[in-house]
């Protein structure tokens, strides 16, 4: 039964393959719009759908913005080379959940997209 079975080698990145970086999330690593009247920055969540937030959240702005400029050509990365980050936090976990992938969007609807546009090496950080 065991010569059966073929074993699967899960290889990581090699030293020196990663070139960029790109970034998706709250207002840990999104700080450069809306800041408020205190002089902090606003919290943008994952999607408006699950927290509403008047801030681009990562779902229906920053993600399609994203494959927008890569669709175009106006930014040219190789996935192979490239680490794609999403940033959770709190303020993301709506009365509609997070995790669903279902029925609302969130962070692993964000993973999909990304994932079926060529995108293959992900840190997801909460």
């Amino acid at each position: 039964l065991l010569a059966l079975v073929t074993p699967s080698i899960a290889l990581g990145v090699a030293p020196g393959q990663i070139k960029s970086f790109v970034t998706f999330g709250d207002s840990y690593t999104d700080s450069s719009y809306y800041p408020s009247a205190d002089g902090r920055y606003q919290w943008p969540t994952c999607s408006n759908f699950l927290t509403y937030r008047p801030f681009p959240p990562i779902m229906e702005w920053q993600n399609p913005a994203y494959l927008n400029e890569t669709y175009s050509g106006s930014l040219a990365l190789n996935a192979q080379e490239t680490v794609y980050t999403i940033w959770i936090g709190t303020n993301d976990l709506g009365v509609n959940a997070l995790l669903t992938g279902n029925d609302a969007p969130g962070a692993i609807d964000v993973l999909k997209r990304l994932y079926e546009s060529g995108a293959r090496n992900f840190i997801v950080q909460n």
